[in-house]
C-alpha cells in the first residue's frame, strides 16, 4: 500500500492576483464564442426546419392536385361511357334521357374538379358542411357505406381470384 504526502500549494503553483483577469476574459471569450456558435446552430437549424415544411407542403399539394386529376378523369371517363351507353340505345326512352342526363352531370363534374386547386375544393365542401351540416353528415355516411362496400367487394374478388378452386 502507498502512502501519499499531502500536497501543499507554492506560491508558485498559485496563480497571481495579476493572472485572473486573463483568466476570466478567456473564459468570457469562450462563453460568448460557444453561445455564438448555438445561435448559429439554431438558425441553422430553423431555417431548415422552415425548408423542410414548405417542401412537405409542396409534395403533398402535389400529390393531392395529381389526385384531384385521376378523379376527374374517371368520373368524365364514366359520363363518356354514359353517354355512349344512351346514344347507342334504339329507344329513346325515359331510362335512355336519364343515362345521358347522369353523363352529362358526370362530365360537368369533371370539368368542375379539374378547374379548381385542391385548397379551394377543400374550403368548399368545408363551407357547405357549414351550411349544410344534416346533409353533409348523410351525404359523408352514404360515401362512407359505398366505399366500405366497394372494398369488401374488391377483397372479396381479390381472395376468389387467388384461391385455386378444387375440382373432383
Amino acid at each position: 500500500m502507498t502512502n501519499y504526502a499531502p500536497t501543499t500549494t507554492t506560491p508558485e503553483s498559485t496563480p497571481s492576483g495579476a493572472d485572473t483577469p486573463r483568466v476570466a476574459d478567456a473564459a468570457r471569450d469562450v462563453a460568448g464564442s460557444v453561445s455564438h456558435e448555438a445561435g448559429t446552430v439554431v438558425h441553422a437549424t430553423a431555417t431548415q426546419a422552415k425548408k423542410f415544411a414548405s417542401q412537405v407542403g409542396d409534395e403533398l399539394q402535389e400529390q393531392a392536385s395529381t389526385q384531384q386529376h385521376r378523379v376527374a378523369e374517371g368520373i368524365r371517363s364514366v359520363g363518356s361511357e354514359l353517354s355512349t351507353m344512351s346514344n347507342a340505345s334504339e329507344s329513346n326512352g325515359m331510362a335512355s334521357g336519364i343515362v345521358s342526363s347522369i353523363g352529362e352531370r358526370a362530365d360537368g363534374v369533371a370539368n368542375w374538379l379539374d378547374s379548381r386547386e385542391p385548397a379551394d375544393l377543400l374550403h368548399e365542401v368545408a363551407d357547405f358542411a357549414r351550411a349544410r351540416p344534416v346533409v353533409f353528415i348523410g351525404l359523408a355516411a352514404v360515401v362512407g357505406i359505398l366505399a366500405g362496400r366497394l372494398t369488401r367487394s374488391l377483397a372479396s374478388d381479390d381472395d376468389q381470384a387467388s384461391t385455386p378452386e378444387s375440382r373432383s
